[in-house]
Order: structure tokens, then C-alpha cells, then sequence
């Protein structure tokens, strides 16, 4: 894979992550929505397994809500009424977990068998992503250090986990 490809595979992933979370925290969630959406059917279009990776960003958007849930149940976060597309989680908050499965095979394909790094790169980019995303005002964190060490376990177990999940032919 090519340099070209993986660049820009990671710029299409920090689009949507921007595009989501700035359009919940400006109270017009659908537009996040729309971009995440266009360029996930980029990435589709060129990707070498669509199948897998539509079954690949599916799971991690499952998996993504209930691990939003949980976050929500624990009281880590919370979403303000003007951020919310869907309830319980927004629908923004799953459409970043299958934007983040798209980077899994290209741009992350690097870390697939280093379990310890994917779990520590999860567990510090994870809580950054969530406060930048509170600092912007698409969510809440009643308490940055307790939301934070949640978020921080969550990412440090779901890295790792999609890696894994990743690299099996049949998701």
C-alpha cells in the first residue's frame, strides 16, 4: 500500500472525526452525518475487501454504541439536547467508531500484532479525542478524570479488539 493511500485514509478519518464533532457541538449533527457518510463510500469504493470492511466498520459501530452506553450509564458522559441525533447515544457517536475501524486495515495496519502499543495508543488518544470533543461542546464529562479514565480502559480494550478483528478475513 502506498504512502499516498495510507495519508490519505488517516485525513479522511481526522475529516469525519472533525466534521461530526463540530457539527453536534454547533447543533446541526446531520452534517457530521453527511460527511462521515461520504467519505466512508470514498474509502468503500477504494478499499480491497468492501465486503469485509463494511462488516469490519458495521461491528465497530455496534460495538461502539454499547460501549457509548456504557460510558453514558456510568455517568463519563453525557450529550446535550442540541448534539443529538438519536437517543440514547447519538448517531454521530457510532458513525466515529466505524470511521475508526476504516483506518484499521490501511493507515493502523502497522500495529495489527503489537497488542501492547494498539492498547496504549488507545488508551491515550481515546480520552484526548473525548475531551477535545467536550472542549468543543459536543459532549459533557462531569468528571474529566473519571470520564477520562473510563474512556482511557474502554480504548485501551477496543483498539487491541478491532485490530483483532481486523485482520480476520471473515468479520
Amino acid at each position: 500500500m502506498t504512502a499516498v493511500r495510507k495519508a490519505s485514509n488517516f485525513a479522511g478519518f481526522q475529516l469525519v472525526w472533525f466534521a461530526c464533532v463540530s457539527a453536534a457541538a454547533g447543533g446541526t449533527p446531520h452534517w457530521g452525518l453527511a460527511v462521515f457518510a461520504a467519505v466512508a463510500a470514498l474509502h468503500l469504493i477504494f478499499a480491497r475487501d468492501r465486503a469485509g470492511e463494511v462488516r469490519l466498520m458495521g461491528a465497530a459501530a455496534l460495538g461502539g454504541c454499547a460501549a457509548e452506553w456504557a460510558l453514558l450509564t456510568a455517568g463519563a458522559v453525557t450529550y446535550p439536547a442540541h448534539a443529538s441525533i438519536g437517543w440514547p447515544v447519538p448517531l454521530w457517536m457510532p458513525a466515529l467508531w466505524a470511521n475508526f475501524a476504516s483506518i484499521l486495515n490501511y493507515s493502523l495496519s502497522w500495529l495489527r500484532g503489537r497488542w501492547a502499543a494498539a492498547a496504549m495508543l488507545g488508551a491515550i488518544a481515546g480520552p484526548l479525542s473525548y475531551l477535545a470533543g467536550s472542549r468543543l461542546g459536543a459532549l459533557t464529562m462531569p468528571s474529566e478524570t473519571y470520564g477520562a479514565a473510563l474512556v482511557a480502559l474502554e480504548w485501551a480494550i477496543a483498539t487491541p479488539a478491532l485490530l483483532w478483528l481486523a485482520g480476520r478475513r471473515s468479520v
